[in-house]
C-alpha cells in the first residue's frame, strides 16, 4: 500500500495534476466523449458504456481500489472545473523491481501547449520523491512521434521494440519501449560520458585519439569569433583532451563530460557538460565545425546530451553565450534555456533552464 496520499501539483496554463476521485465520473465521461475520435487510434477499443458517467464510476472504483493497494496511481488533469486529460502509473511492482508503467493523454483542444510534458515531468518527480520508485516504463505506437517527444523531454530513453505488444484500435500492434531510471541513492554515482545515439547523430565519448580527426573540424576562424581562442593543432588538442578525459576536477566537485558529434560516422563538432558532483546542475556548451553549420546539428546534439543528463538526475542546466552570438542563442532557446540577464567577466550572458522541459520542436 502507498504510505501516504500522492501530492497534487500545479502545472502550466492553470492546469492542476491531482489524484482522481469518484466524483470525477461525470467530468471524465464528458472528457472521453469529447475526445473519442481523437483517442481512438491510440487506445483499446471501448464499449459505449465506457463513455457514460456510470461507466466511468465503475472504472474509477477499480482504479481507486488499486490506488489504495499501492499498485496504481490515477491522476487527472484539471483546468478550472474541467478535466482535460489523464496520466496513470499502473502495474506498480515493489521488491527488487520498484517499477511502474506510464500512460497519459491530453485533450485535443489543449495539445501542443506543453501540458503533457509538464504532467509527465511532475509524475516522474513524484514517482521518485514520494513513491520511492526506481524506474518507469512507457510504450508508444511506432507511428506516435508526438508521444515519443513528450517522453524524451522528461529523460526517457528508448530501450527496444516490442512486436504485437498491445491490442490497440482493435489490432495487436508493435510498440517502442522507453524507460526512465529515477534518481535514487543507489543510482547516484560519479558521472562518466557514455555513447549516445539518435536517429541522426552519434555522440562519441571523447578520447585523446580523436585529436587528429578534430583538427580539420575545428579549423578556420569564424567559430572562435565569440568563444575566443584559435584553431588548434593536433598537439594542442592531444594535450587538451588528455586533461578533459581525466573525468573531473581534482577536488571531486565537478564531472567533466565531453562528446564528439558524429553524423554518418564523420566528426562534425563536440558538446560538453560540466556537472556538479551533487547532481544538482550542469553547465553545457556546443561547437560545430564551420563546414557543418546551419543544419541543426548543434540543436540535435544538445538535446540528446540534455536528455542523457536528465536521465541521470540532473535537472538544472546553464550555458554562457556571448550576446552577439545569435546562432548559439537560437540553439539555447530551442533546447529550453532562457537568458537570465546576468553576465560574467568575459561579457557572456548566463542562460538557464531545466531538463524536465526540454523543447524538441524548432
Amino acid at each position: 500500500m502507498l504510505s501516504k496520499t500522492v501530492s497534487a501539483v500545479d502545472l502550466v496554463h492553470g492546469v492542476r495534476l491531482r489524484v482522481a476521485e469518484l466524483s470525477d465520473a461525470d467530468a471524465l465521461a464528458a472528457a472521453y466523449r469529447r475526445n473519442r475520435s481523437y483517442l481512438a487510434p491510440w487506445e483499446p477499443q471501448r464499449e459505449d458504456a465506457f463513455f457514460t458517467p456510470a461507466g466511468q464510476r465503475a472504472v474509477l472504483r477499480t482504479k481507486l481500489e488499486q490506488y489504495a493497494a499501492g499498485t496504481e496511481v490515477p491522476w487527472v488533469l484539471v483546468e478550472k472545473e474541467r478535466i482535460i486529460g489523464c496520466i496513470t502509473l499502473t502495474g506498480i511492482v515493489r521488491g527488487p523491481f520498484q517499477s511502474a508503467n506510464l500512460g497519459y493523454w491530453v485533450d485535443a483542444g489543449r495539445a501542443g501547449r506543453g501540458i503533457g510534458s509538464a504532467a509527465v515531468a511532475a509524475v516522474v518527480e513524484l514517482a521518485g520523491s514520494e513513491m520511492g520508485l526506481h524506474r518507469i516504463q512507457a510504450a508508444t505506437l511506432l507511428v506516435n512521434p508526438g508521444s515519443q517527444k513528450v517522453l524524451a523531454r522528461s529523460g526517457f530513453e528508448r530501450i527496444g521494440m516490442a512486436p504485437q505488444y498491445l491490442r490497440i484500435a482493435g489490432a495487436w500492434q508493435d510498440h517502442l519501449l522507453f524507460q526512465r531510471i529515477l534518481r535514487t541513492p543507489e543510482t547516484t554515482r560519479p558521472l562518466r560520458a557514455a555513447l549516445i545515439t539518435t536517429d541522426r547523430l552519434t555522440l562519441d565519448p571523447l578520447g585523446v585519439h580523436h585529436a587528429a580527426e578534430m583538427v580539420p573540424v575545428l579549423a578556420g576562424t569564424e567559430i572562435y569569433r565569440y568563444i575566443g581562442g584559435q584553431a588548434p593543432t593536433k598537439e594542442m588538442l592531444q594535450a587538451r583532451y588528455a586533461a578533459q578525459t581525466v573525468g573531473g576536477s581534482p577536488d571531486g566537485s565537478e564531472a567533466w563530460l565531453n562528446w564528439i558529434i558524429r553524423e554518418q560516422g564523420q566528426a562534425i563538432g563536440f558538446v560538453q557538460a560540466t556537472a556538479a558532483a551533487d547532481g544538482s546542475t550542469s553547465d553545457v556548451a556546443w561547437v560545430i565545425g564551420e563546414a557543418f553549420q546551419g543544419r541543426g546539428a548543434a540543436t540535435d546534439a544538445a538535446r540528446a546530451m540534455l536528455s542523457w543528463l536528465c536521465n541521470r538526475g540532473i535537472d538544472r542546466i546553464t550555458a554562457s553565450i556571448h550576446p552577439d552570438n545569435l546562432a548559439s542563442a537560437a540553439v539555447a532557446r530551442r533546447i529550453g534555456l532562457l537568458p537570465t540577464g546576468s553576465f560574467d567577466d568575459d561579457g557572456e550572458e548566463l542562460w538557464s533552464g531545466t531538463t524536465s522541459f526540454i523543447h524538441t520542436a524548432d
